[in-house]
C-alpha cells in the first residue's frame, strides 16, 4: 500500500512530538518521502553532525496504513536517534552485529512503556 503526502506530513508531526518529548532538541531531524524496499521507515544518524535522516518509505507490505501505525512507526525511528550516541560509543568495542541486536532489543523494550 502507498503512504501518501498526508501519510508523509502526519508521520514528520510525529516523529517532532516524539523527539520533543525525549528531548533530543540538539538533534536535527531531515525527512524523505522516499521508495524503499522491506522497511516501514527508517533513520540514518550522524552523530557527530548530530544530524538525523528519516525516510518513510513509499510503499508498506501492509494492509491499511493507519494514522496509529504511522505513529509507531515515528516513535520506534525516534528511539534509534535517542540511543544514536551511546550505540556509536559502543560499537568502537564490540561487533556491530550485536549493537544493533541490542539497539532494536532496547527500542521494542521502551516503545512498550512509552
Amino acid at each position: 500500500m502507498k503512504t501518501t503526502e498526508r501519510d508523509f506530513a502526519y508521520f514528520g508531526a510525529q516523529v517532532r512530538h516524539w523527539a520533543a518529548k525525549l528531548g533530543l532538541h540538539d538533534w536535527d531531524i531531515r525527512f524523505e518521502h522516499a521508495d524503499a524496499k522491506d522497511i516501514l521507515a527508517s533513520v540514518r544518524c550522524d552523530v557527530g553532525a548530530k544530524v538525523a535522516s528519516m525516510t518513510l518509505a513509499k510503499n508498506w507490505a501492509t494492509d491499511a496504513i493507519t494514522d496509529e501505525a504511522l505513529g509507531n512507526t515515528a516513535k520506534h525511528e525516534v528511539l534509534h536517534i535517542l540511543l544514536a550516541d551511546l550505540c556509536d560509543l559502543v560499537s568502537s568495542h564490540v561487533p556491530p552485529g550485536f549493537v544493533i541486536g541490542v539497539e532494536h532489543a532496547i527500542v521494542r523494550r521502551l516503545e512498550k512503556i512509552l
